[in-house]
């Protein structure tokens, strides 16, 4: 008998029963159904309530009068159901009106978040071992690594023996999460520039606009 939105045992059961029944009862165009449909539900909560009873009294309580109580329990939840059904897929109910009747609010379905169009701000210093340290941050949002819509930042990187402005002279280097990001060199790189160039991507692996050219000389 479980369903997931009822609760398990009878007593808590036959309440959030009765207020789901009596509030189709008492508007039913609010939920979409009509006023023979809310009798319908009505009647088979009743039905389950009257036999509940019967089942939890002492003096009637028979093996019988709790067979009776599970069968119509079971009615009351398939008859619940289909409406249940037809209501959460309402989209014109409010959450506030579901809750009324005991239904869990509908969560508000995320809209696609788009690539950011912003340029990462790039900067770079010498670490020890032939290694460049990147920090980087969206805009002017300083401490900010990543902004919404970012999973990742796409680091390109151009060695020559001077500055580099055109990132189409760049190779891919990594997809940066982590802030700072320490970048190794070799020893035959030592005296090199390293001009990064960095840009956004999203998770479905779009892009954003380019960052100014950021230069260090390598020292390995």
């Amino acid at each position: 008998m479980a369903n997931g939105y009822m609760p398990r045992a009878d007593q808590p059961a036959k309440t959030w029963m009765r207020t789901f029944a009596n509030g189709l009862l008492a508007r039913p165009g609010i939920y979409g159904v009509t006023l023979s449909d809310a009798e319908s539900v009505d009647a088979g909560v009743e039905v389950f309530e009257l036999a509940l009873a019967r089942a939890t009294d002492p003096p009637t309580r028979t093996r019988g009068s709790v067979c009776l109580k599970t069968e119509t329990r079971v009615a009351a939840e398939q008859v619940i159901a289909q409406f249940y059904s037809m209501i959460k897929a309402n989209r014109s109910v409010s959450n506030e009106d579901r809750i009324k009747i005991g239904m869990k609010p509908t969560r508000k379905r995320r809209g696609r978040v788009a690539c950011p169009k912003s340029s990462p701000i790039l900067n770079v210093v010498v670490h020890p071992s032939a290694q460049h340290l990147l920090r980087f941050q969206n805009g002017d949002e300083i401490g900010k690594a990543k902004p919404a819509g970012a999973i990742a930042l796409q680091v390109f990187v151009a060695m020559a023996d001077e500055r580099v402005t055109d990132p189409t002279q760049a190779h891919f280097l990594m997809a940066a999460t982590r802030n700072p990001t320490r970048i190794q060199y070799e020893r035959k790189d030592d005296g090199k520039v390293a001009t990064y160039f960095a840009r956004w991507i999203s998770r479905r692996g779009e892009t954003g606009p380019w960052s100014n050219p950021t230069s260090l000389r390598v020292a390995a």
